[in-house]
């Protein structure tokens, strides 16, 4: 058998293997991380460090005017308990510095600042450190609940 007869039913069984384990994939089409290709596992809770795939919430969807169905991949770095505050357009997570929000997207709209206060269960404050990384600095994007959560995200390539 050559390596390209063993290749083909291998990668099928692996294939199988993952979709039928609660696994999936998912494609970084952005430049807000250098990861293109991820493994997701689903219904893992993420904790903090943790990469997620999610969904926009309906009604954050609908009150932005994005679709819903879109998979989002960033970093959970707020979780329950954890204060986020807001100096200037500077978000800080327990007195931390995180980030500084855009005052305009790259489109030239202006960009709402997201939420502060303190994480509740089951949500998180994800991030990118990309310059024009879309993510909880906005209000369009917000804290992500649980329930918008696909699962944990591992980087393939």
């Amino acid at each position: 058998m050559n390596v390209k007869q063993f290749l083909v039913p291998a990668s099928l069984v692996i294939v199988v293997v993952l979709f039928y384990n609660n696994f999936c994939f998912a494609k970084n089409i952005t430049p807000s991380l250098p990861q293109k290709y991820w493994i997701i596992a689903k219904g893992k809770t993420p904790k903090r460090g943790d990469y997620i795939c999610f969904t926009l919430s309906e009604e954050t969807a609908k009150k932005n005017n994005l679709p819903s169905n879109i998979k989002f991949t960033k970093q959970v770095v707020g979780v329950e308990g954890d204060r986020i505050t807001l100096k200037n357009r500077d978000f800080y997570i327990n007195d931390k510095y995180v980030a500084t929000a855009k005052t305009h997207s790259l489109k030239g709209e202006p960009l709402s600042l997201g939420s502060t206060g303190v994480l509740g269960k089951g949500q998180y404050y994800v991030f990118t450190p990309h310059k024009d990384s879309f993510d909880s600095r906005y209000e369009k994007m917000c804290w992500v609940n649980q329930e918008q959560v696909v699962g944990v995200a591992y980087p393939i390539w």
